[in-house]
């Protein structure tokens, strides 16, 4: 398939998209009367009383999408309050900035196409019939933790917005497949598996970080288009070897966390955790950096992409731990829950 370099390097048509399955639903979402926090009775075990039939005595019910029921949510539960969460105007640009900003900085600059030297890994050691045999079994561990995620969220109605934290796990499961099924033979096609799950992984972070800090009429309108955006950019990259909407999607969840950390007012305890699986998710990115040169280190017994995989999911079992302890937060007892 040709495509010509003035149609690939179009800016517009790389972002055309995303109006329609993100900026519209958007700006629904974040009315005036939405920005604002969590009501702090939607987040108990008792989501029944809020939310009409999603959730019976803190697990799910069957019946209804993601054990929401929307549609039944109160007026005042949409209203802005006063609990955690609530920020200046300038925090809001400061979040902004790192979403739409970062996506623009982004598009402005020239393609950045697939470096095939990319598929080289440093450890090409076969075991029991399976080539690559360390950069396959390391996503082994992503399997783990996602199903133990996928299954705390389906049975805690108190997660907060799970969807997206659902999401997320499901990716980080989907992981040890997608990553598993490229490193049995390393090649742009098979890499397209690796990175679909990572993009619904780090968008379902992202959009349960923004309902969680912001609002959940935030969550409800950007997961699905989210998710999309995710996925697109895989396909985008894949047919016209753009990876600028990709490393986008990749990253800026990840600034966000940082941003939301320390900008706004958490509702819930253990927001330090999120930093702490930030690190152990930079750390696995030096550790692919250095691939070779952790192999030769570690005299040939594990490769730095390999090191990268267990890392990784290290960063997602901290997020896994962090649900499972976090606490509630209102404004009288934040300084208890040491936040």
């Amino acid at each position: 398939m040709e495509i010509s370099g003035n149609f690939v390097r179009s800016r517009g048509y790389c972002v055309a998209p995303l109006a329609n399955i993100w900026i519209l639903p958007a700006r629904r979402a974040l009315s005036p009367w939405s920005w604002g926090a969590l009501n702090v009775t939607e987040f108990t075990t008792g989501y029944t009383s809020r939310v009409g039939g999603g959730f019976k005595n803190g697990s799910l019910r069957t019946g209804t999408w993601v054990g929401y029921n929307y549609s039944s949510l109160r007026q005042e539960d949409m209203e802005r309050t006063d609990t955690a969460g609530a920020a200046d105007a300038w925090q809001y640009i400061t979040l902004v900035t790192a979403v739409i900003g970062t996506l623009i900085v982004m598009l402005l600059q020239d393609p950045i196409a697939q470096d095939i030297a990319y598929h080289s890994f440093a450890d090409t050691r076969s075991f029991f019939g399976i080539a690559n045999f360390f950069d396959v079994t390391t996503n082994i561990p992503f399997l783990v933790v996602g199903s133990a995620g996928v299954k705390y969220c389906l049975n805690n109605a108190s997660t907060g917005f799970w969807p997206g934290w659902f999401s997320l796990f499901a990716g980080v499961a989907m992981i040890s497949f997608g990553s598993g099924y490229f490193h049995l033979n390393p090649s742009n096609d098979t890499l397209v598996w690796d990175r679909l799950p990572m993009t619904i992984g780090f968008m379902g972070l992202f959009v349960a970080l923004l309902s969680e800090y912001l609002h959940l009429r935030v969550g409800r309108a950007l997961l699905i288009p989210a998710l999309l955006i995710g996925v697109y950019s895989v396909f985008y990259w894949h047919f016209f070897d753009d990876l600028r909407l990709y490393l986008w999607v990749q990253f800026m969840p990840l600034l966000t966390v940082i941003v939301m950390v320390i900008f706004f007012r958490p509702t819930f305890s253990k927001q330090w955790m999120l930093l702490a699986a930030l690190v152990f998710y930079i750390l696995a990115k030096v550790a692919e950096f250095y691939d070779g040169e952790i192999f030769i280190l570690l005299k040939g017994n594990l490769s730095g992409h390999s090191l990268k995989h267990l890392l990784s999911a290290v960063g997602c079992i901290v997020l896994l731990l962090m649900l499972i302890n976090r606490k509630l937060l209102d404004r009288r007892n934040q300084a208890a829950h040491g936040v």
